[in-house]
């Protein structure tokens, strides 16, 4: 589907510029600053008026949509973002020119998104939604990150993709695997020649092969798949037709696995850890313009909040 949502999560920590390795408390990460209040006043900032990153092209307003939950020390809303810096003709469905968009106007889209801030931990996350390939975690990070530093401007805020091999497990051992992707980024030329295309193979971002299961059935390759966690170097097909046509090793191998209504992208070609984004476009409700409902996808992101809490009080 061309706008299936997903929401990529990942995690933040604040840490002194000078000292890589050691990160502070997010309730106390400075003088009695709590990145709960902190957050709230980052909100309020953002929330009055359109702003607009001129080096991404695009804008960002938090919306009067929140919820704010101050003794989990999550926070979930709604905000705005939309591109502009190219023209385009708005057609109706049979052809028809309706509007032409301008270089200077901006096509706005609402956007979910979820800060969980734990008082006992230097580790926070963030999850922001992707509506088919337009997201939102660049512009809110650099605003974030930008904010930040204008206040406290010795300190600094570090992102990470967000990775578990413990939902993982749990995802292969006891769901349904209903997709197999391969896909590679770049195409040698000798393997370009192979599929006779006749133009710069630079130009190509990744080839990928889809094996796709009938609705309501899944693969029996869960077993085959269960090596991964054990096994980086293992790898799911070995077929000298795949290989002639260059997947050979230097691919990626990645696994949707459906576990009651939720599914999960697993990228089986870095040891068999969760994607730091989650299909839950089959279990989300959408309102009648396509886009979510703010009650029913912020109850699935809150639901990941609960399972990654689980993983790290199971690592301590």
């Amino acid at each position: 589907m061309a706008f299936d949502i997903n929401l990529e999560v990942y995690t933040f920590q604040i840490r002194n510029k000078r000292e890589k390795d050691s990160f502070l408390p997010l309730n106390d990460f400075i003088s009695g600053e709590d990145s709960l209040s902190f957050f709230k006043e980052f909100l309020q900032h953002y929330s009055n008026n359109i702003t607009i990153s001129e080096r991404q092209q695009k804008s960002l307003q938090f919306t009067d949509k929140q919820r704010i939950t101050s003794e989990a020390r999550i926070i979930s809303g709604i905000l705005e973002s939309g591109d502009y810096g190219v023209e385009s003709e708005i057609k109706d469905m049979d052809g028809n020119p309706k509007y032409t968009k301008r270089v200077d106007e901006l096509d706005i889209k609402p956007f979910y998104y979820l800060v969980w801030m734990p008082s006992d931990s230097n580790i926070g996350i963030f999850i922001t939604q992707r509506l088919g390939v337009f997201g939102i975690y660049g512009v809110f990070t650099s605003h974030f990150s930008g904010f930040f530093k204008e206040k406290y401007p010795d300190l600094m805020v570090e992102y990470n993709a967000y990775v578990s091999k413990v939902l993982a497990r749990k995802f292969i051992e006891e769901g349904g695997i209903r997709e197999i992707i391969l896909r590679r980024y770049s195409l040698p030329p000798d393997i370009s020649d192979k599929f006779d295309l006749n133009f710069d193979t630079d130009r190509i971002k990744s080839i990928e092969l889809r094996i796709l299961a009938e609705n309501k059935t899944f693969f029996g390759i869960n077993d085959r798949a269960k090596r991964f966690l054990d096994d980086p170097n293992a790898r799911l097909f070995t077929i000298s037709e795949l290989e002639n046509i260059g997947f050979n090793g230097s691919h990626k191998e990645l696994i949707k696995v459906k576990l009651g209504k939720n599914t999960r992208t697993i990228d089986l070609s870095q040891s068999a850890q969760l994607k730091p984004y989650f299909d839950i476009d089959n279990e989300v409700e959408r309102q009648e313009n396509g886009h979510p409902v703010f009650e029913s996808i912020d109850k699935i992101a809150r639901e990941i909040i609960v399972d990654i809490n689980e993983e790290i009080n199971a690592r301590r």
